[in-house]
């Protein structure tokens, strides 16, 4: 088991790197460690996969057989963590 393959709930997509057309995805953990994910990296508690990668967010495919061997498909994504940042200038010129 690798880190990645974590409830994808306590995953953080914080950014992706390109190289060409080849895209790597900058995950982070939930002990605030970086990883790097590339199309084929698995990922999730149901053994995902990352299937591709685009600038504001991940798609990971969970794959499983039922009882009667039908393959089934689950398609989830992560979305770009994004930090709010408090406008403070206004605050600033209001004590001044």
């Amino acid at each position: 088991k690798t880190a990645l393959q974590t409830d994808l709930a306590s995953l953080r997509f914080t950014g992706a790197i390109w190289s060409g057309s080849e895209g790597a995805a900058l995950i982070e953990t939930s002990d605030n460690l970086g990883h790097i994910a590339r199309k084929g990296t698995l990922i999730g508690k149901s053994f995902g996969v990352v299937d591709s990668i685009a600038d504001q967010k991940i798609v990971i495919v969970e794959r499983e057989r039922d009882y009667l061997g039908n393959l089934s498909s689950d398609f989830k994504k992560l979305d770009i963590f994004k930090i709010s940042i408090k406008d403070t200038t206004k605050e600033k010129e209001e004590k001044s």
